[in-house]
């Protein structure tokens, strides 16, 4: 699993760094907002978690693919992503890292997430259609990157802080 994760720093970040200097490090997007994860962050988080423990997750609003990279050495991970540009980005990432996961460029509000026991995403605004949705038959652990945009109607069991970023995690049944 070291090694594997090796190959996403390093993959990512040669990406992060032609990023930065092209100023593109940050944008927006058709449907909101995107910034890169750091990939040892979000590994030690999901080995907090204990992600090995689920049987399968999905990123949110994936991105360039970093977090669904580094799940997919734990569980049978999967991302969607509503951006064309990024959605293209995290293909890309997957043929160079020779992991297997699923990537779909869709809206996850149109996507039926009832497969999953767990949700990752790092909202960018609120939410409330997806928790209405997700409080409506969502079984599992839905966890939420920074804690600036929260659920309405469920609250946390527990926040967990990586690397001085903090983690709200939801467990719902």
């Amino acid at each position: 699993m070291q090694k594997e994760l090796a190959k996403i720093c390093e993959l990512y970040s040669k990406r992060r760094g032609k990023l930065f200097l092209e100023r593109r490090s940050q944008r927006k997007t058709k449907v909101g907002y995107w910034a890169m994860s750091n990939p040892e962050q979000v590994f030690e988080l999901f080995n907090r978690l204990n992600l090995k423990g689920f049987k399968s997750f999905v990123d949110l609003g994936s991105g360039d693919g970093v977090v669904v990279a580094v799940a997919s050495l734990f569980t049978s991970a999967d991302g969607i992503e509503a951006d064309a540009s990024l959605h293209s980005s995290a293909v890309e990432m997957r043929k160079r890292s020779g992991l297997k996961y699923g990537l779909k460029n869709a809206d996850y509000l149109e996507e039926d997430l009832s497969g999953y026991d767990f949700i990752f995403m790092n909202p960018d605004n609120y939410f409330y259609k997806l928790e209405k949705k997700l409080v409506g038959g969502f079984k599992g652990t839905l966890v939420l990157a920074d804690n600036i945009f929260r659920p309405l109607t469920i609250k946390p069991s527990k926040t967990v802080s990586v690397r001085g970023t903090s983690f709200s995690i939801y467990t719902l049944s």
